[in-house]
């Protein structure tokens, strides 16, 4: 590159260094002024960080470029006392492509842009248009009436020819700037290795230990307590540390201490004199020496309070120290303001749907997931450990209210007698049943017996082959013989002890699986707009291995924090599959609903679901490829829908929920086009409310409902 002129001397002599050039601006009105202007500006390098890759993503870079830091002052932050500096961010597209900053050097920016970073102090970035030079101290100190002498050669083409006027004022910004904020050599190169060779200060919690400084990713297991001047945190990541503060283990009234009683009152004598309003560690912490407290002062504090930072929020902490707090037993965090490296902002709150669309940095995304699997984990492991202590406690009150009978027996509760009930009533069943069958042994076949157990399961008859089978649909376990719509209709019989009688029990499901030949004659909803639905997005469903629930509203679901969760779209609907085989007695054909969830729609159709009403051409995919399934199928319905839509909409008019009784009488059967096909289709149960206290099969208020649900079909559409 061919140098630019230099100035004469005449003309630096000319020129009142002290005044600031035409066009820049002082460091200080940039620092209180406003951010995203333009700006040229002047000042002298008291800190540098040595070029690093960053995982942006912006318009100026990619995840292949790399950042450089100095931090710059001129006349109008160079007080004693003061601390400010203005943060200069360079991007390169390698590390090669940076200039060296030194201590002192005079560095003259053009066309940066402001910026404030998350709340924080106003800096500057580069841009395309940005221009860099850099003069070397030593020389401006040598011959400060010739600084043009001192410019240092850059290494891409974003030098320009300084003009005299603002020569003169970077030879006088050295001279006059306060000593005092520039630190000696060695101390610069000292802390630029250090930035050069920083290791990676990521801990789990269960690993970090006192004296040293950290970055975290924690969920906030508290709400957060603010002081005014400070925020204190209590912190989580899943893992325990034996040096933190011990909260007590819950108990089943709530109350605890470390024997699960308050106020070391270990038979809970006491318990009935406690105001249990007042106790907040049992339901507010969370027990063991899984919590870390963390102190954070400004700008952390105020951090905290605009991104309203909450309980149950995931953030992103870094440079904690750790230190043993004022009772000296216990590790405590403090993150404080880094007077050496400005006002940076040292906790962020992470977004999980930023995760979701895989756009974090991979080891961050990483270390997030396994919080978040052990966070699952272990509220997994509570809800059971509690549903045990509940248990446990209601069997002992049951236990103390029942009066013991003369011969040492306690006297059968409520819930005894409903099971007594409902096994009297399923042996009647049963035994109403067999003159039906007509006496055959066959009816049911022995498959497990144990202690004096034996498990009896009806079994199934042989499928009678079908004909002309749609080759387009493949499923799995095609070897195996087809079972018939009949067959799994039928209810499972087990044969068990009860009171020292051998009785007859009708399980309510049993999960196994089937291949079946079938023929799709209905579906719903009747509208192919609604088989996809909006659903909250939870903060486990990034795991990888986070099964569907495929009832939302079930006890099980671990949908903790979701309430205001953004959505997704996922796919639920029902086809009505009829037997394509004649059966051996009277030719009748049986059916079935089956629920089609989100991953057996996927495999099904190999589309993902989305908003329909608005999303015309996936409506369009959805339709012709379950034409291939269902041929002329919504043509037949539109007559009974057009009927249906004439009448008031009744309960009536919903595809019965569980079609294994009988509930298939409809009209006459409708003449299709489409051919049969085979399918896989697994039988299972799920958990229902219920305040009928004879069907509550599943525990109190619960029974169970056998589903039928279909998996591992697809089809191969031709190209």
């Amino acid at each position: 590159m061919a140098s630019a002129r230099q100035p004469s001397a005449t003309k630096l002599a000319s020129t009142d260094p002290s005044r600031l050039p035409d066009g820049f601006k002082a460091i200080r009105p940039i620092l209180d002024g406003s951010f995203g202007k333009m700006a040229n500006v002047m000042g002298v390098v008291v800190d540098a960080m040595a070029p690093i890759a960053t995982g942006g993503k912006g318009e100026m870079f990619s995840s292949s470029y790399s950042k450089s830091t100095c931090k710059l002052i001129d006349t109008t932050v160079d007080g004693l006392n003061e601390v400010d500096s203005l943060d200069f961010c360079l991007f390169r597209p390698n590390k090669d492509d940076h200039p060296e900053f030194k201590c002192g050097d005079v560095v003259i920016l053009r066309s940066v842009k402001t910026q404030s970073h998350r709340g924080g102090p106003i800096s500057v970035l580069s841009n395309y248009n940005t221009k860099i030079c850099v003069f070397d101290s030593a020389k401006i100190r040598g011959d400060p009436q010739n600084p043009f002498a001192a410019l240092r050669p850059v290494v891409t083409e974003d030098q320009w020819s300084p003009s005299p006027p603002e020569c003169a004022h970077a030879a006088w910004l050295l001279q006059n700037v306060n000593q005092h904020r520039i630190p000696t050599v060695e101390e610069f190169q000292t802390m630029v290795a250090q930035s050069a060779t920083s290791l990676d200060k990521f801990r789990v919690l269960q690993n970090v230990e006192p004296g040293r400084f950290y970055d975290l990713i924690v969920k906030v297991a508290r709400k957060p307590y603010d002081w005014g001047d400070k925020v204190t945190l209590w912190v989580t990541d899943y893992t325990e540390n034996p040096a933190f503060y011990r909260f007590p283990e819950r108990s089943s009234n709530g109350l605890a201490d470390t024997q699960g009683n308050p106020d070391g009152d270990p038979y809970g004598y006491c318990s009935k004199f406690i105001n249990t309003d007042n106790i907040t560690t049992a339901s507010d912490a969370m027990p063991g020496q899984r919590s870390l407290q963390v102190t954070c002062f400004e700008p952390h504090a105020s951090a905290i309070r605009e991104e309203n930072i909450d309980k149950n929020a995931w953030v992103s902490m870094k440079n904690v120290q750790i230190k043993y707090g004022n009772n000296q037993a216990n590790l405590e965090g403090f993150l404080r303001e880094d007077r050496a490296r400005g006002s940076k902002i040292g906790i962020s709150q992470i977004d999980l749907d930023e995760l979701r669309r895989k756009e974090l940095n991979p080891t961050t995304d990483q270390r997030l997931r396994d919080a978040l699997r052990r966070n699952r984990d272990y509220e997994k492991q509570r809800k059971e450990s509690d549903d045990l202590i509940a248990q446990a406690a209601q069997a002992g009150q049951k236990r103390k209210a029942s009066p013991a009978t003369g011969n040492g027996a306690t006297a059968e509760n409520a819930k005894a007698r409903r099971r007594k009930r409902r096994m009297k009533k399923q042996e009647a069943e049963v035994a109403a049943q067999a003159p039906a069958n007509g006496g055959d042994e066959r009816r049911v076949q022995p498959i497990h017996q144990a202690a004096g157990r034996t498990l009896e399961v009806k079994k199934e008859e042989p499928s009678l082959p079908t004909l002309d089978l749609n080759t387009l649909l493949k499923c799995e376990h095609s070897s195996e013989p087809p079972s018939t719509v009949a067959s799994i209709l039928k209810r499972h019989i087990i044969r068990t002890d009860v009171d020292d009688e051998m009785v007859d029990l009708t399980l309510p499901f049993v999960c196994r699986n089937h291949r079946l030949d079938v023929r799709v004659v209905d579906y719903y909803p009747h509208d192919m707009r609604k088989f996809a639905r909006p659903k909250k997005l939870a903060q486990f469903d990034m795991l990888s291995d986070n099964e569907e629930s495929d009832e939302g509203d079930s006890d099980t679901d671990m949908d903790f924090g979701a309430h205001d969760a953004p959505y997704e779209w996922e796919w639920r609907f029902l086809l009505l599959l009829e037997d394509a085989s004649m059966t051996a007695a009277g030719g009748s054909r049986e059916r079935v609903w089956v629920f089609v969830d989100n991953k057996a729609a996927q495999c099904l159709i190999n589309l993902d679901a989305s908003n329909l009403y608005r999303e015309a051409d996936d409506l369009k995919a959805l339709q012709e490829a379950m034409a291939v399934l269902w041929g002329n199928l919504p043509q037949t319905k539109e007559p009974a829908l057009a009927a249906q839509r004439a009448r008031p909409r009744t309960l009536a008019d919903a595809p019965p929920p569980d079609s294994s009784d009988a509930d298939n009488q409809g009209g006459s059967p409708v003449q299709l086009d489409n051919k049969p096909c085979n399918c896989c289709v697994k039988q299972y149960g799920v958990k229902l409310r219920d305040d009928d206290p004879d069907k509550c099969n599943a525990g109190d208020g619960f029974r169970w409902e056998r589903m039928f649900g279909l998996y591992g079909t697809r089809l191969t559409l031709p190209v």
